[in-house]
């Protein structure tokens, strides 16, 4: 399955940022089904993806991180943003 990108953009329209949300939020909902959820296999067994297995890549924190993270803490998926500068480079 891998990475999948559900927004992409610069400078996101707030109902553009509201319907990119609500899809992490749905997805990350799915991936974490008790029933229905992401297989993750680790060494001899097999579970079912959780919160920690989980990893959202902002390319800016002002646009989206926020609003993103408000809105997970609010849908009961914990949720934190940690300032990497750096962390990926943009070639220019």
């Amino acid at each position: 399955m891998g990475c999948q990108r559900i927004y992409s953009g610069t400078h996101p329209k707030e109902e553009d940022m509201d319907a990119g949300i609500h899809a992490i939020i749905n997805r990350i909902k799915e991936l974490t089904d008790p029933i229905h959820g992401f297989p993750v296999t680790e060494k001899d067994h097999t579970r079912i993806a959780g919160y920690g297995d989980i990893a959202i890549i902002c390319r800016t924190m002002t646009k989206l991180a926020y609003p993103l993270i408000e809105a997970l803490m609010d849908a009961g998926i914990p949720a934190y943003a940690a300032k990497m500068t750096g962390y990926f480079c943009e070639m220019s």
